[in-house]
């Protein structure tokens, strides 16, 4: 080929030698040497002192640490966002995370700003109760949640859907329990699931402190729960690449936040719920393609045995014994 390209080209194809090429390695291998030892002499950095040094480094590692709540910048939001980015308090026993009191204005939210916080890997609470509902005790459900044994950042966000009227009376026992959302709407409705991004929560707690009423027929006192699950169980979610894409964006790559890499729930069934019942037959309604006995012991059937159902006479037998 050369020999060819000789023939046509003899002026302009110089011939080149072992030598030359010898030549010309060794002086590019004097310059890289030459570049690399001026770039070795050149002085470090030395405008900041030891102290602070220090400080600009503790600074840089502690802007690695991200809210446990990925959330886009949202106006009308910057009390709670401001509340998710606190240091880490404790109660006077040193047991449970702590935060200032705060009015419950400020964690509520409609469902259009719900929609543009981005929740994911927090729990979702749907409550059926009324302003004139007996009290149930929430705190003792989200204590647990803000034990001190966990990193701030590792704490769930937990979203209350329900009455805000009656979130007002429980709300004086959980203003100094930080990284608490409170959507005034209703379990049953699909715009306020979605809008919670209830396909990407951790857990899904339906409960209900309502009194069943005794002339009542007793399987319609967990009607609500049970239509609540179901309804959630038909649900599905086809946007959830738009949704991944979204929640990365707003994530740092080494924050533990971006625990997106699990299995993003595209149908209703795959949403980890836990529904609370009142009566124990009434587990049957909460599997429609199950065929047990309506006669079989609460213990014996799918949904308590997957942990998807508990009923209150379940603790009653934990006292009893």
């Amino acid at each position: 080929m050369n020999s060819l390209l000789a023939k046509i080209l003899p002026n302009q194809m110089p011939t080149v030698t072992e030598e030359k090429v010898i030549e010309q390695l060794a002086v590019m291998k004097t310059a890289k040497n030459r570049a690399e030892s001026l770039q070795s002499q050149k002085p470090k950095h030395s405008l900041l002192k030891d102290g602070n040094k220090k400080a600009a480094s503790n600074s840089s590692l502690a802007n690695v640490v991200a809210p446990s709540v990925a959330r886009a910048p949202v106006h009308d939001n910057n009390n709670r966002n401001n509340g998710d980015m606190q240091e880490m308090k404790y109660d006077s026993t040193g047991m449970f995370h702590w935060c200032p009191d705060r009015p419950i204005e400020d964690v509520v939210m409609d469902r259009t700003q719900a929609s543009v916080t981005l929740l994911n890997n927090h729990v979702v609470v749907c409550l059926f109760a009324d302003k004139d509902s007996p009290l149930m005790g929430l705190r003792n459900f989200i204590m647990p949640l803000r034990a001190s044994n966990f990193h701030y950042h590792e704490l769930k966000h937990v979203v209350i859907v329900g009455d805000v009227e009656y979130l007002k009376r429980e709300w004086k026992t959980l203003h100094n329990l930080p990284k608490i959302s409170i959507l005034n709407g209703n379990p049953l409705s699909r715009a306020d699931l979605r809008a919670v991004n209830i396909n990407l929560c951790d857990m899904c707690l339906i409960i209900s402190p309502r009194i069943p009423n005794p002339n009542e027929d007793p399987t319609l006192a967990d009607k609500e729960s049970i239509l609540a699950s179901l309804n959630i169980k038909a649900m599905q979610f086809h946007d959830n690449g738009h949704m991944k894409a979204l929640l990365n964006s707003y994530t740092p790559s080494g924050s533990p936040l971006n625990a997106m890499n699990k299995k993003v729930a595209t149908y209703g069934t795959e949403v980890p719920m836990l529904t609370e019942l009142v009566n124990d037959s009434n587990v049957i309604f909460l599997d429609q393609d199950d065929d047990d006995d309506p006669d079989t012991e609460l213990y014996l059937t799918q949904p308590f045995a997957c942990g998807q159902a508990f009923a209150i006479s379940v603790l009653d037998s934990l006292m009893s014994t």
